[in-house]
């Protein structure tokens, strides 16, 4: 069985709906599916979502973690959560990105949801 268009998009609007925050830590071991955090949390870096955009079968997340926000870490991870009861939806390692009182550090996460045959 394949779920329809219909159906996919109905699973990304409540994912849209779910995930309101991001968090930035400085761990590096790589994710996985089994992860339900950040590896080791900046404290200071959870924000409320920017912006969320969607389109058929597609949900773009934009996330800032602005310079006032865990100054002086090189963060490492992002996870994309529900703030309350807080729970992460989707961890991602990167190479470290430092942060100063500078410049903010943006993050854009993009998921597609497919179906069989697509």
């Amino acid at each position: 069985m394949g779920m329809l268009i219909t159906g996919l998009n109905l699973i990304r609007d409540f994912h849209n709906t779910l995930i309101t925050h991001i968090e930035t830590g400085i761990g590096t071991n790589q994710e996985t599916s089994e992860d339900s955090d950040l590896q080791t949390v900046s404290v200071g870096s959870e924000k409320t979502i920017d912006s969320s955009t969607t389109a058929s079968q597609f949900l773009k997340k934009q996330g800032t973690i602005t310079s006032v926000n865990a100054i002086g870490n090189d963060f490492t991870e992002v996870g994309w959560k529900e703030d309350s009861p807080e729970i992460f939806h989707s961890r991602i390692t990167h190479t470290a990105q430092s942060h100063t009182n500078e410049e903010d550090i943006i993050y854009e996460t993009r998921w597609f949801y497919k179906g069989r045959g697509e």
